[in-house]
């Protein structure tokens, strides 16, 4: 297992990759998101960003912004995602970055747009397929981050629905937002379901009503329980703290789950 942290996107990011470094992680994963991690700003930075990631144990992780959303059912805007998800591959690959995150974000899981439902899980795997077929030219692995919020594409009946249309596609199991659809009963549901096509956790405590990203052990989640799920599929790959209170919080999670882990 490799332990790595999360860049805050409103940071400047060689600034970030420092602290992450300094706190013991294993990687960095680095936010090309708006605004310190914009694709133009990172470009400048390139040269810096590799001498640091440099000195960690593993490669950097790529995590882009949650709101992109390729489901959208306004055309125009769909194919705008879709050319700034390429932007963003690209200086991932200028990065050194071999795993990228995708959100499965969409406002159309609204109910109130019932009918456009499918029309918009549809349109995502219409998106991510082109998505991914750009990344593979670089030799870059998508993953797929399942998000919180129940206006997502958070549930697992519809993360599934998209994920068994994107075979090439990994998934990317956020803790915090599975437990956010049900409790303990959901995150086993998620890592029951996709078993060894898992490649990366985010990892995070909160109280089952919003995505509150405290430290480990100050929400609701059942963490041992979680680790034992875990290492009963063998999961070896990442995990990513995104403990938002501050970075010593993350580290003090990142030590917590290495113990119960042992």
């Amino acid at each position: 297992m490799k332990f790595g942290n999360l860049t805050n996107p409103i940071v400047e990011m060689t600034e970030e990759i420092r602290s992450i470094l300094n706190h013991n992680f294993d990687y960095v994963e680095i936010g090309i998101e708006w605004p310190e991690g914009d694709v133009d700003i990172l470009k400048t930075k390139k040269k810096a960003i590799l001498d640091l990631t440099s000195q960690f144990d593993a490669p950097p992780i790529g995590h882009t912004a949650w709101w992109m959303d390729f489901s959208s059912l306004y055309e125009g805007e769909r194919l705008a995602w879709i050319r700034e998800a390429k932007r963003q591959i690209d200086i991932a690959r200028d990065l050194d970055i071999g795993l990228l995150n995708f959100h499965s974000h969409s406002v159309y899981m609204d109910p109130r747009y019932g009918k456009y439902k499918t029309q918009a899980l549809d349109n995502f795997v219409l998106s991510m397929r082109e998505i991914i077929k750009y990344a593979d030219n670089y030799g870059i692995q998508v993953i797929v981050e399942n998000p919180g919020q129940e206006v997502e594409i958070a549930k697992l009946k519809d993360y599934s629905y998209v994920m068994k249309r994107l075979p090439q596609a990994k998934v990317h199991l956020d803790i915090g937002h599975a437990f956010m659809q049900g409790g303990m009963k959901s995150v086993n549901g998620f890592i029951k379901t996709f078993n060894k096509r898992i490649v990366h956790l985010h990892v995070h405590d909160n109280h089952g009503e919003f995505d509150e990203h405290i430290p480990i052990g100050n929400g609701k989640i059942n963490y041992p329980a979680v680790v034992k799920m875990l290492k009963k599929i063998k999961y070896d790959r990442t995990a990513t703290f995104e403990v938002f209170t501050s970075r010593k919080d993350a580290e003090a999670s990142m030590n917590k789950i290495k113990k119960m882990w042992k």
